[in-house]
């Protein structure tokens, strides 16, 4: 599994991209992880629904 806090702002573009979802969510993504610091997928409600569900299924939010 992926460890989101294990990739760059820049990385984490690229994984969304090769994903087919666009750049600009990684930034979306970063806030929630830096300056909300949320702890749930579920919590970072400015993805979609499909989204926050692959998250889920293939990565993690710490070890």
């Amino acid at each position: 599994m992926i460890n989101l806090y294990e990739y760059s702002q820049a990385e984490l573009a690229d994984l969304l991209a090769a994903w087919g979802e666009p750049r600009f969510r990684a930034k979306q993504i970063w806030s929630w992880l830096y300056d909300k610091r949320v702890d749930s997928f579920d919590a970072m409600t400015n993805l979609p629904k499909a989204l926050r569900e692959r998250l889920q299924a293939e990565t993690t939010l710490g070890a």
